[in-house]
């Protein structure tokens, strides 16, 4: 420990050594000036003080007004007022200027140690709180990247094909959310829709959902059945043995010429299929969630598109959600939204996000909230 004495006391010293002879363990180094411009050439130097003791009685020390004349750096050390106590309202004034303590001259060790040990616990204890925040900022900041990767990964544009209509939403509960969808270009004719749900939230989801999102891409970009597509993931995300997590997925291929659907469910709730009268779920056969059982086999459905109709697809943080009387909306409840929405994509998810916001808003969000629409226009 390094300590600054700033004080035209000829007997500080002597003081101070005698203070300190035998009553630590710490290695400590004094530097003393003895009036102002002495201390302004210590500070403004190169060393470094770990605290400072400042005599505030008058004389050639200014007191603690002293560190306001440093011009090119500022000392972020405890200060420390001597003095000899006859003047409480220069005591008051140390205070006010930033004393951290008061220590009496002269000095006895007891007092002095105790003021010592004191102050110092204080500085590393705040040293370690500001070390916990910028830690915390730091993490906070990773955090917000991550989560703003997240999104931009989840694609916003999707293929164009004649008489269709797409759109997504995903709103994570905590920043960066488990759920996610794609829907991707296999051939010109064909694309593969998906929507999907992995255990847990956070972190570990999100690592989880870039993995099963690349694989899910990846064998269905070559063309596989929905049921083939899920079985390899499976086989995939099995092999890799991660505890405790898992991803619920519906998959289907869509025919753009002949608008039928053809899909697999590997654990996740049906989607809706929803006309401008009625909103009724699609009951696809499938299988159970990926990433728990080997050898599982999945099976298929198929459904046609007609004009006019949309496929919802959505997560559980949907239909969950609940209100103030913790009632949860149910299909029964998206089905209503859907029902009274816009007839496009954007504004059918739109009002999905924002109806399940309106349900919820007593209890906010407790789980990710994502949606995708599949819809075939009127001729």
């Amino acid at each position: 420990m390094h300590i600054l004495v700033i004080d035209d006391d000829p007997a500080i010293r002597d003081d101070l050594e005698r203070c300190l002879a035998g009553a630590t363990t710490r290695a400590v180094t004094l530097s003393f000036a003895a009036d102002d411009t002495a201390a302004l050439g210590l500070l403004h130097g190169e060393a470094r003080f770990d605290l400072a003791m400042v005599s505030i009685d008058g004389g050639a020390v200014s007191g603690l007004g002293l560190f306001k004349r440093l011009l090119e750096r500022s000392l972020r050390v405890p200060r420390i007022a001597l003095t000899d106590g006859r003047d409480i309202g220069r005591v008051r004034s140390a205070f006010t200027e930033g004393a951290a303590e008061i220590l009496l001259k002269p000095l006895r060790t007891d007092d002095f140690i105790a003021t010592l040990t004191r102050v110092m616990e204080r500085v590393e204890r705040r040293r370690r709180d500001w070390r916990e925040r910028a830690a915390y900022s730091a993490l906070r900041r990773e955090l917000d990247i991550a989560a703003d990767m997240q999104q931009r990964v989840l694609p916003h544009r999707f293929p164009a094909r004649d008489g269709l209509d797409v759109a997504a939403v995903m709103r994570p509960a905590h920043g960066i959310g488990g759920d996610f969808y794609d829907v991707f270009a296999i051939d010109e004719r064909r694309l593969g829709v998906l929507i999907a749900d992995v255990s847990g939230k956070g972190i570990p989801a999100a690592f989880y959902m870039a993995i099963a999102s690349t694989a899910l891409r990846s064998v269905g970009m070559t063309g596989a059945a929905p049921a083939d597509c899920l079985a390899e993931v499976n086989e995939f995300l099995v092999q890799r043995d991660i505890p405790g997590m898992f991803v619920s997925v519906f998959y289907a291929v869509l025919d753009t010429r002949e608008f039928t659907l053809r899909a697999s469910n590997a654990g996740h709730p049906p989607p809706l299929l929803a006309d401008a009268q009625a909103a009724r779920e699609f009951a696809c056969a499938g299988g159970t969630v990926l990433g728990i059982l080997a050898d599982v086999t999945f099976t298929e459905s198929e459904i046609a598109i007609a004009a006019g109709d949309a496929l919802v697809l959505y997560t559980d943080g949907v239909t969950e959600a609940i209100d103030a009387a913790r009632a949860p909306l149910g299909v029964d409840g998206l089905a209503g939204i859907v029902r009274g929405a816009p007839p496009d994509a954007a504004g059918l998810v739109a009002e999905i996000a924002a109806g399940v916001g309106r349900f919820a808003a007593d209890v906010g969000q407790r789980d990710d909230v994502t949606a995708v629409v599949v819809a075939r226009r009127l001729p």
